[in-house]
């Protein structure tokens, strides 16, 4: 579950980023700036990672805990 997490989340990422949906800011308050393109990625890969990818592990988690998943 978590291989397809990460491919799906990596897809729907970075098709909001190549549609100029999504980005990553530094900066202060009123003088924000795109990030360079290294931050932007490592950003991106954190989110997808760690945001996305191990935080949508507890909606199988929580079920196999429970034993509420039924293997064949």
């Amino acid at each position: 579950m978590f291989g397809v997490m990460i491919i799906l989340m990596t897809v729907w990422s970075f098709g909001e980023w190549f549609s100029g949906q999504r980005w990553i800011e530094v900066g202060t308050e009123g003088s924000w700036t795109h990030a360079p393109p290294f931050l932007e990625l490592v950003m991106f890969l954190y989110d997808i990672v760690i945001e996305m990818g191990l935080f949508t592990l507890c909606f199988l988690a929580i079920p196999a805990l429970f034993k509420l998943i039924k293997s064949e």
